[in-house]
């Protein structure tokens, strides 16, 4: 998913990865200043057993993930992170 997340001008990325034994959501942030670019990353570590894939949507600055999880029982959630100027991170 890409976005402007931070409101800046300039895409922002999330994504969820995984392997066997491990699952995470990244977001990419990237920022501008008068001359340069620079590209900061969050990553949230996620609970390794998905029960289907997981959805990321952005309405406005608001990244929305929803996500299925569990073994015998199901856990389903949804998250929501927004950008904050202030400390420069989502949040």
């Amino acid at each position: 998913m890409a976005g402007d997340l931070n409101g800046d001008g300039i895409e922002d990325a999330a994504y969820v990865a995984h392997n066997d034994d491990s699952r995470a959501l990244t977001v990419v942030l990237s920022t501008k200043e008068e001359f340069s670019f620079d590209y900061r990353t969050e990553v949230l570590t996620l609970d390794p057993t998905p029960l289907g894939v997981s959805a990321l949507t952005l309405d406005g600055n608001v990244l929305r993930f929803e996500d299925l999880t569990g073994g015998t029982t199901a856990v389903s959630s949804i998250r929501r992170f927004r950008y904050d100027g202030a400390a420069g991170r989502c949040g």
